[in-house]
């Protein structure tokens, strides 16, 4: 290797660096004003989920299955989803504790296109967000539906007593 290609994955290494901590600091501003804002970035009940389906997949494999794999696989999950609950929570104490304000709703935005404008993984990270967005909007979509009701539903006591209450 030479003296130019040690610089440059110095200079490459120093970028992802700084990008990380740009990263880090807006997650846990964003997470300090979720907490603030009474809202819960932490879902414990997913982990007792988790544990369930590991108790009944042990369960299964002590009466004859084959799955360890199965097994592995949830218990990684339960590892890899203590560590970002751990993360979550050790982001938003560090920023309870710092002496910054807190954001506004337009500085959350703000904070959110800074992350979409970072030279090595904006990109990517804008790119993630959008779908995540559409996907949201067809699920919403998704959920909708309508029925269509008879005329002999529609007319009875308690459709015309709904129909009084939503009006």
């Amino acid at each position: 290797m030479t003296v130019s290609s040690n610089a440059v994955i110095d200079e490459r290494l120093q970028s992802l660096k700084a990008e990380k901590e740009a990263i880090l600091d807006v997650c846990g501003k964003l997470a300090y004003f979720i907490r603030t804002n009474s809202i819960s970035p932490v879902n414990d009940d997913i982990l007792e989920y988790i544990q369930h389906f590991i108790r009944e997949e042990k369960q299964k494999r002590n009466n004859g299955a084959q799955n360890d794999d199965i097994i592995n696989g949830l218990e990684g999950l339960e590892k890899e989803y203590r560590h970002e609950l751990d993360a979550i929570k050790q982001m938003m104490q560090e920023n309870a504790t710092k002496s910054t304000s807190l954001l506004s709703i337009g500085q959350v935005f703000d904070r959110v296109r800074d992350l979409y404008h970072l030279p090595l993984y904006g990109k990517q990270i804008r790119t993630q967000i959008e779908q995540m967005k559409r996907m949201q909007e067809n699920g919403r979509r998704n959920r909708e539906q309508s029925v269509q009701l008879s005329n002999k539903a529609q007319s009875s006591p308690v459709m015309i007593e709904l129909k009084k209450a939503f009006v």
